[in-house]
């Protein structure tokens, strides 16, 4: 259950479900964002073996940690305000869903741990675009 953060990867398009999990655990959490977020890298990373010889799959749908990890990567340094979340979320999981050049590259990696690294590859670009608007319109 922890991989799927309780239950949410079961759910009708798992990745939307995971990263608005990694968008509440950011906004509610946001006094102890850092102990937060390095609870969920380590476990995500931990868990990307185990998860596999589970489900079977090289990248589990049911395993959403991944996409937590790549929301929490996209709203550090944003402002706790509800546009600025709804801006990282839609452009995270825009690269996230479309995957272009390294982000494909890293998503297709052997490595197990290659479930998170396309996350993080994912928030690069969404980070690099969200902070640019935030200095632009703030």
């Amino acid at each position: 259950m922890s991989v799927s953060c309780g239950g949410l990867g079961y759910l009708f398009w798992p990745g939307f479900w995971g990263s608005l999990a990694g968008a509440a655990l950011a906004w509610y959490f946001s006094a102890y964002f850092l102990p937060v977020f390095l609870a969920v890298t380590a476990a995500g990373f931990l868990l990307c073996k185990p998860a596999q010889d589970a489900f079977g799959v090289k990248d589990p749908q049911r395993f959403v940690l991944d996409e937590v990890f790549g929301m929490m990567v996209c709203l550090a340094g944003i402002p706790l305000e509800p546009g600025w979340f709804l801006a990282a979320f839609l452009v995270y999981r825009l690269f996230d869903v479309w995957k272009p050049w390294l982000i494909g590259r890293v998503d297709r990696m052997g490595h197990p741990s290659a479930i998170m690294w396309d996350d993080l590859a994912a928030a690069v670009p969404a980070v690099l675009i969200v902070q640019g608007a935030l200095r632009l319109w703030s």
